[in-house]
């Protein structure tokens, strides 16, 4: 049967006869340096630079006064080469790495996906030759049931795809002399707004109270 073309793309070694297996390891990294003094904003802008070098990309950051931090996307094969260059910002305080192989999953879930996919023919099979329209119902509940099993599989292969093909890594970097803070929430709107509601809703609710004990 022809395939849809988001069935092309998840294409894997359980849909191509002999097709050999390839390793799927999600890599994830934290590193922490010190650096030196009045050096933060230079230092913080070079680790930008070098995840953009290997082909890769900032996904989140988190800067405080002389330290802060990034989360740092680069394509897995990168991921060393990244490592190395990122421990040349500064002293080399913390670092951990960790891979995690999902082989495994990923063949199992192809396995689950080719399954579906030939239900779902089999089921468009038996709708053109449906007569009633309580068997044109049945069928198509199933065809949708196994629809949403589909779209859900392609789901979590795209996710192992990305976690996969892409490394994570958790850089922090400090001036010497600053010790490691904790996020400090910006107050917003919203939450002011919020305090200020609930403030409300318990000077009520005391007087509320209060009048309950007068009568």
């Amino acid at each position: 049967p022809e395939l849809t073309p988001a069935d092309e793309e998840l294409r894997g070694p359980a849909d191509v006869p002999g097709s050999a297996v390839v390793s799927r390891v999600i890599r994830t990294a934290s590193i922490a340096v010190v650096i030196p003094r009045d050096a933060f904003d230079e230092r913080f802008g070079e680790a930008v630079d070098i995840a953009e070098e290997h082909e890769g990309f900032v996904a989140d950051s988190r800067s405080r006064e002389r330290s802060g931090s990034l989360t740092l996307r680069v394509p897995a094969e990168n991921f060393d080469e990244t490592l190395r260059a990122l421990r040349e910002l500064g002293t080399l305080e913390v670092e951990s790495v960790h891979g995690k192989d999902v082989t495994a999953d990923y063949v199992d879930l192809h396995a689950r996906l080719r399954i579906a996919r030939a239900r779902r023919d089999v089921l468009l099979g038996l709708q053109a030759e449906a007569s009633t329209i309580e068997q044109t119902i049945r069928v198509q509940n199933a065809l949708d049931a196994t629809q949403f099993e589909i779209e859900t599989l392609q789901g979590q292969l795209r996710l192992l795809d990305d976690r996969t093909s892409l490394a994570t890594i958790d850089f922090d970097l400090r001036e010497q002399g600053v010790e490691p803070g904790s996020e400090v929430e910006t107050p917003s709107i919203p939450n002011a707004f919020e305090r200020g509601a609930a403030g409300f809703v318990g000077v009520i609710a005391a007087i509320v109270i209060g009048l309950g004990y007068l009568l």
